[in-house]
């Protein structure tokens, strides 16, 4: 292990970098995800002309001091509204290394390349060292003295990036309050991959091979965007529009071929192909939700590899519906709501249904957007229902407390409205089966009567002979 250096300041200052600052640097600020990161870790000699050409009396913000290594490293940690704005922003959590702790703070996932952050500017983070603090590998008196007069700092930490965001100090990750955010770049690799693949004389990029994903398959998904070209097992190219949102397990896009204006591509994002399976084999019982259920292109979709399902214009979900019902309900849709808990009251339960897979569509209603197999059907009257969850006060406290009196009325409304459809099915079936057993036994009793004619007419045959 590294002795603690002693380096001499411009301003004659005598500062010491420790080997626990030296380890903490390489761990923290050389690895992706958790805020700026060093292009190469920087040596001890780096350190030390850096320390060297310091006036310790001249900050850059408080025990902030930039100095200029080139190429040093990638400037990772951004205002977290300029942050949003980056090419292809999606919002993440990154955690963060602090006093032997771990701190969460906000981060973004850009689509845009390490090589955009590359910066020449790092950081050094330097204060006055008591003589208590000062290692014992350098303790003495000559350093005990310098303690005495203020003389002595200490390096804390460094890292690739400017002392100062908006005129402001970068402060310790625990005090970022939202304010900052860690930005995750696609890594240089895949950015060439992608602009390659670009329209106009791009080549596709093969999502495929003999009908198994490529090794890149998650990243290439995951960090897809606008104008991106991916190609198929079955040749079929689409060239990338928009993303219109994800889940846990799959990416739904649009693209920009004409043939399919009306309908959005659903991607994996893993590679078990089982979440597009499971739509395209939909359950048949799913069918009789009709309108009510997003329609699929069987078709055109091609199996373990995409699924499409029509666009629809959403204008919220169920979840935002009855979050913000103060500002959002009306009993117009509230009734959409009861209509769907009608011709869905069969159910007890569908494949992954909550309140976010719900989606309201004008003039249509409430849409089922997302599902996977499994369903069930209630066997009673009482049995449980689709919105038993969704109304359920500890799990979704904010329905209630947004909803009022409302809250109730629609709930009970609901569990009318499937006690009623459950009753005329029961009723129905149960109608049915009384009328094929009585068919049935008057099969058996004119089977029982001609077997008793039949006999008789042979015993008067057999006496006459």
């Amino acid at each position: 292990m590294v002795s603690t250096i002693v380096v001499q300041a411009a301003s004659g200052h005598t500062v010491l970098i420790s080997s626990m600052v030296l380890e903490h640097i390489k761990g923290q600020h050389a690895v992706s995800g958790k805020g700026s990161v060093f292009a190469r870790v920087p040596d001890v000699n780096e350190f030390m002309k850096a320390v060297q050409s310091l006036d310790i009396t001249k900050p850059d913000a408080d025990g902030l001091y930039e100095v200029k290594i080139k190429g040093i490293g990638y400037d990772l940690v951004r205002d977290i509204k300029k942050a949003r704005g980056l090419k292809g922003a999606r919002e993440r959590t990154a955690i963060k290394e602090e006093m032997g702790g771990q701190v969460s703070v906000p981060a973004i996932k850009t689509s845009l390349p390490m090589k955009e952050f590359m910066t020449d500017v790092s950081t050094l983070v330097i204060r006055p060292t008591p003589a208590e603090y000062i290692p014992e590998d350098v303790k003495n008196d000559e350093m005990l003295g310098l303690a005495a007069r203020g003389r002595i700092y200490s390096v804390l930490t460094m890292w690739p990036g400017r002392a100062t965001i908006n005129g402001e100090a970068v402060p310790p990750a625990s005090q970022w309050k939202g304010k900052y955010a860690v930005i995750i770049p696609m890594n240089d690799e895949l950015s060439e991959l992608f602009e390659k693949s670009k329209e106009n004389g791009g080549v596709p990029i093969t999502l495929f091979d003999h009908g198994k994903p490529v090794d890149a398959y998650i990243k290439i998904i995951r960090n897809i965007e606008q104008g991106v070209m991916i190609k198929f097992s079955n040749g079929q190219i689409f060239t990338i529009k928009k993303v219109l949102g994800q889940g846990r397990t799959t990416r739904v896009v649009t693209v920009k071929e004409s043939e399919y204006e009306n309908w959005a591509v659903r991607l994996n994002m893993k590679t078990n192909p089982e979440y597009i399976n499971e739509m395209l084999e939909r359950e048949p019982e799913l069918n009789q939700l009709g309108k009510n259920i997003v329609r699929l292109d069987e078709r055109r979709s091609l199996k373990n590899e995409y699924c499409l399902v029509e666009i629809l214009k959403i204008e919220f979900e169920l979840h935002d519906y009855l979050s913000d019902y103060c500002n959002l309900g009306s009993d117009e849709i509230d009734n959409y709501i009861i209509e769907f808990a009608k011709v869905s009251a069969r159910f007890s339960f569908i494949g992954d249904f909550k309140s976010k897979q719900l989606a309201f569509v004008k003039g249509r209603g409430w849409v089922l957007v997302d599902y996977t197999q499994g369903n069930r059907y209630a066997s009673r009257v009482n049995d449980s229902t689709l919105f038993d969850g969704v109304f359920d006060e500890f799990v979704y406290p904010e329905y209630k407390e947004s909803m009022g009196n409302k809250w109730e009325e629609l709930k009970n409304k609901i569990n009318e409205v499937i006690h009623r459809e459950r009753m005329k099915y029961f009723v129905s079936v149960n109608s049915e089966m009384i009328d094929e057993e009585v068919s049935e036994r008057i099969k058996e009793a004119a089977r029982a009567d001609y077997d008793t004619i039949r006999k008789k007419i042979r015993k008067d045959a057999e006496k006459a002979a």
